[in-house]
């Protein structure tokens, strides 16, 4: 997670410090790769947990995480027009 977050914020200060069009849409590929490899691993652990601890757990998680990071990357989305 810290790895999504810090090439989440390398886009946002890029957009914040007025950088090219060009230099942002790099840092937001690289974000994107970053978050591919991230949902990856984040739907692997909620296989897990709903098959160690039950449906109810992996839906707590999904609800909890993976909304909360959706409406964080809606937002830059809308940021970056």
């Amino acid at each position: 997670m810290d790895t999504r977050l810090y090439k989440w914020r390398q886009v946002a200060w890029a957009v914040e410090d007025g950088k090219s069009a060009e230099e942002i849409w790099v840092k937001y590929d690289d974000y994107q790769k970053t978050l591919r490899e991230w949902s990856f691993s984040l739907n692997r652990n909620r296989a897990l947990l709903c098959r160690y601890f039950g449906p109810e757990v992996g839906q707590t998680f999904e609800g909890e995480v993976i909304y909360g990071f959706k409406e964080v990357q809606d937002s830059l989305r809308e940021r970056l027009g």
